[in-house]
């Protein structure tokens, strides 16, 4: 499951790794609200996908963390793919565990996206091209951690009521919570708050610990 395309997008094709998002989370036997980007992985991609962490990097290379951050040009992760397999390495020492869960959604979004399959120097890329598939993970990592519409029915309905109600629910940062219970409002979001909206409302489980329940809804609803 993976965009097919190895062309370097012009732009961010927002709406195609939205639906790669959902059509992932949809391929999952269990799926669950908080959604584990790790659980995803190790359902979709066993023996494909192995993780390391920042901490046992440095211990390995007896180095500090900074310096592995700065070695690997980021203070949250990155991905390598090494023949047809792909290692994470996350910073499991300055981030929340929302955060964590985010950098890992984000390095799976760069995955599924097919960056990776890119006719492109991926390690050299100018700025602006680097951006374009740092845009495409952030939006596959938001619509994973919280589909579109889940948010636009739950906050519909009124069980969400502020961005403190995202956070809670769906286990992301504030700053994440913020932007997506904005956006849950945005005219932009209607077609993707219909994209397998019945599948999604129907198969996402609610932990037991968050307040919301699963519900169903027609697709035939207005976004």
């Amino acid at each position: 499951m993976k965009m097919k395309n190895s062309l370097m997008p012009e732009e961010p094709r927002y709406f195609e790794v939205r639906k790669l998002a959902i059509d992932t989370l949809l391929s999952c036997k269990f799926a669950f609200i908080p959604v584990s980007p790790a659980g995803i992985m190790m359902q979709l991609f066993k023996g494909k996908i192995a993780f390391m962490t920042y901490s046992k990097l440095a211990n390995i290379k007896k180095c500090s963390i900074d310096k592995i951050s700065a070695e690997l040009k980021t203070k949250d992760g990155v991905t390598h793919k090494i023949n047809e397999k792909y290692l994470i390495i996350y910073n499991d020492t300055i981030l929340t565990e929302e955060r964590q869960r985010f950098t890992l959604a984000h390095e799976l979004g760069h995955i599924i996206c097919g960056h990776f399959e890119l006719e492109e120097d991926l390690i050299h890329l100018p700025d602006y091209k680097h951006e374009i598939l740092e845009k495409e993970a952030n939006a596959f990592a938001s619509e994973l951690l919280a589909p579109t519409s889940l948010l636009q029915i739950h906050i519909g309905a009124g069980n969400i009521t502020s961005w403190h109600g995202v956070k809670e629910n769906f286990s992301v940062s504030c700053q994440e919570a913020q932007i997506l219970f904005n956006r849950a409002y945005y005219p932009s979001n209607k077609e993707i708050a219909l994209y397998r909206c019945d599948e999604i409302l129907t198969n996402l489980i609610f932990m037991q610990k968050n307040t919301l329940a699963p519900t169903r809804v027609s697709s035939n609803r207005k976004a």
